[in-house]
């Protein structure tokens, strides 16, 4: 029995009110409307990652298979349709950057809380230059309307973890945050020094 579905794509989920509706200020607005069928347009895993975690409280990233479709040039929706490679350690932090800015879309809370854990966890676990870089590079490829809370993580992170980040041999060979990297990336770093500053 369920009063309410969730449809994505080809796949629908059949929910129930009682649990959605609290958690989720999207949905609830559709259901004092008298509207039970809500479409959304997203990947479907990340809709199906997405009812998990009204009903269980968390998420998880397995090697699922992603079922990819096709978008117009500069679609809005393309970002959370696209498909990551979640057997890398950046595809991880892609399934939960997108998550993040699925939770901030339909506004659910706590849903952008844990989906922001797990991106602090997925940066905690970059181990080398290359994987931090890609890791920034990826945050900042995010559509505008997502920028402001992903960029907002992006930035706590290293200010959290400067001293690992800006010492040679902690994370790599070589520092993963050093001047050159600081220069290639001057959005990143106007947000970092601006977060800085506001701190102190």
């Amino acid at each position: 029995y369920s009063d309410m579905t969730i449809e994505c794509g080809w796949e629908p989920f059949f929910v129930h009110q009682c649990i959605v509706c609290p958690q989720c200020e999207y949905f609830e607005q559709f259901c004092s409307r008298g509207l039970y069928h809500n479409f959304l347009s997203e990947n479907e895993l990340l809709v199906a990652k997405m009812v998990g975690y009204l009903y269980t409280g968390d998420y998880t990233v397995e090697n699922d298979s992603w079922n990819e479709r096709p978008t117009k040039p500069n679609d809005p929706t393309a970002y959370l349709m696209a498909v990551p490679d979640v057997t890398t350690s950046i595809g991880h932090l892609t399934f939960h950057l997108k998550m993040l800015a699925l939770a901030e879309k339909l506004y659910i809370p706590g849903l952008m809380k844990t989906a922001e854990h797990h991106v602090v966890k997925a940066l905690n676990g970059m181990r080398s230059k290359d994987s931090f870089r890609n890791a920034i590079r990826e945050i900042y490829s995010a559509p505008f309307e997502y920028m402001y809370i992903i960029r907002s993580v992006a930035v706590d992170y290293p200010i959290a973890n400067m001293k690992k980040l800006r010492s040679a041999g902690c994370t790599g060979s070589e520092k993963a945050l050093d001047n050159t990297f600081l220069r290639e990336f001057p959005e990143f770093s106007n947000d970092l020094l601006l977060e800085m500053v506001d701190q102190f």
